[in-house]
C-alpha cells in the first residue's frame, strides 16, 4: 500500500455530494514526465506521470485512502487504488507530489496527451480540478539515459588493505553505501520520480526506490542511499566487489551497473621453529628499497627471497647467495611485503615496504 505522507503524495476524485460542515476538496495542480524541455518522450522507455496536489476544502482525515490514475488520451495507463494519508490530517493549503505506477508509450501515434488523475475515497466538493492534461510528443530524438557515475562504501571505511591477522581479526560489516546516477540523457527526470536501484555483494542484494525531491535536469547528479544494508565480509584474503545498480531499463543498459572492489590481506608470518636463533638473524639482515629496487644485505647465508603484494599475490621469489637487489619495475606502487628464509636454519624475517 502506497501511504501519502505530508512530503509526498496525489489525490484524484470524482466524486460529488458534500454534507453541509464537510467541504472536502483535493485538486490536481500540475502533471509532468521524463521529458525534454521541448516536450519529447524517449519511445518503450518507463516513465511515470508525477502529479501535483493542493488541500483546497477542509483538512482531509488521517487513513484516507485515494486513487492515483495515468491516462493517455482515453486509455488508462496506470492505476492504483491504494494511497492513503498518514502522519495525521492532511491540512488546509497542504501541497505534494504522488506518482502514478512505471509505463511506456511506443513510438506510434507521436502525439499523446496524458493526464494525471486522483480519486478521493471521500466526498469531494469540486470533482472539475481533480485531473490536468498536457501535451507531448514521442520521439526518438528524446534520450532518457541514467549513469551509475560513482559508488562508496562509508561504512567500514577501512575494509581495502584490511589485515585478517591469521583470522585474528574479522572486519566489520558493511553497513552504509552509497550510489550516484549522472543524468547522461537529454529528458529531465521530474521530482517525485522513483529511481529503483540495489547493491549486490557477495550474491547478496538489498534495494530501493530513489523517490526525486527535485527535477533532475541533463548533467545533474542525484546520489541515493542505502536502506539498512548488513553485507557480511568474509574473513579471508582476497578482493571483494560491491556494486550498485539502477533497475529502470533506459535507453543504454551498459552504464547502469557500477562496482567498487578492497582487497583483504594476512601478513601474519608464522614463527620460526623451536631452537632456531631468528632474532639474531632478524637483527643482522637490511632490507629496503631504493626506488623500485628492494635490496637485501647483510646476509651471512644464503636466502630464499619472496615478496608479495598487500593482496598477498606473488611477485617475486629468488634466492640470493650474497647481499643483492631484486627489480620491481613492472610493479605498481603501493605496499610490498618483503619475506626472507635462511636455507641453513630456516630462520625467517618479515618487512613491509612501500613502493613509489
Amino acid at each position: 500500500m502506497k501511504n501519502f505522507t505530508r512530503l509526498a503524495a496525489s489525490v484524484v476524485s470524482c466524486m460529488v455530494g458534500l454534507g453541509a460542515f464537510a467541504q472536502y476538496d483535493l485538486a490536481v495542480t500540475s502533471v509532468s514526465t521524463v521529458a525534454t524541455s521541448s516536450g519529447q518522450i524517449a519511445p518503450n522507455t518507463p516513465i511515470l506521470l508525477s502529479i501535483g496536489i493542493e488541500n483546497m476544502g477542509i483538512d482531509i482525515p488521517e487513513n484516507t485512502t485515494f486513487s492515483v490514475i495515468g491516462l493517455n488520451g482515453l486509455d488508462t495507463v496506470s492505476v492504483n487504488n491504494s494511497w492513503t494519508f498518514v502522519n495525521g490530517d492532511y491540512p488546509t493549503g497542504g501541497t505534494g507530489f504522488v506518482e502514478t505506477n512505471y509505463f511506456t508509450l511506443p513510438a506510434a501515434p507521436p502525439n499523446v496527451s496524458l493526464c494525471g488523475v486522483v480519486i478521493i475515497h471521500i466526498p469531494d466538493d469540486d470533482s472539475l480540478n481533480n485531473f490536468i492534461c498536457e501535451a507531448f510528443t514521442v520521439s526518438s530524438s528524446a534520450n532518457t539515459d541514467l549513469e551509475a557515475s560513482a559508488l562508496f562504501i562509508n561504512a567500514p571505511s577501512d575494509l581495502d588493505g584490511f589485515d585478517i591477522d591469521n583470522g585474528k581479526e574479522e572486519p566489520d560489516p558493511i553497513t552504509d553505501v552509497n550510489i550516484e546516477f549522472t543524468n547522461v540523457g537529454n529528458t529531465i527526470f521530474p521530482s517525485g520520480f522513483g529511481i529503483p536501484y540495489e547493491y549486490s555483494f557477495e550474491g547478496a542484494t538489498a534495494g530501493a526506490l530513489g523517490t526525486l525531491v527535485d527535477t533532475l535536469g541533463p548533467g545533474s547528479t542525484t546520489v541515493r542511499p542505502s536502506v539498512n544494508p548488513n553485507f557480511i565480509v568474509d574473513a579471508e584474503v582476497g578482493t571483494y566487489y560491491m556494486c550498485g545498480y539502477t533497475t529502470l531499463g533506459d535507453a543504454d543498459l551498459s552504464n547502469d551497473t557500477l562496482c567498487v572492489s578492497f582487497d583483504l590481506v594476512d601478513t601474519y608470518v608464522p614463527p620460526p621453529p623451536i631452537g632456531i636463533e631468528e632474532d639474531k638473524f632478524a637483527e643482522s639482515i637490511k632490507v629496503f628499497n631504493v626506488g623500485k629496487n628492494v635490496w637485501i644485505n647483510n646476509l651471512t647465508s644464503p636466502v630464499d627471497v619472496t615478496i608479495t603484494d598487500a593482496s598477498g599475490k606473488m611477485i617475486a621469489n629468488e634466492s640470493l647467495n650474497s647481499d643483492g637487489n631484486i627489480s620491481l619495475e613492472k610493479s605498481a606502487a603501493g605496499v610490498y611485503i618483503v619475506r626472507t628464509r635462511n636455507t641453513e636454519n630456516g630462520a625467517t624475517t618479515m618487512s613491509k615496504l612501500a613502493i613509489q
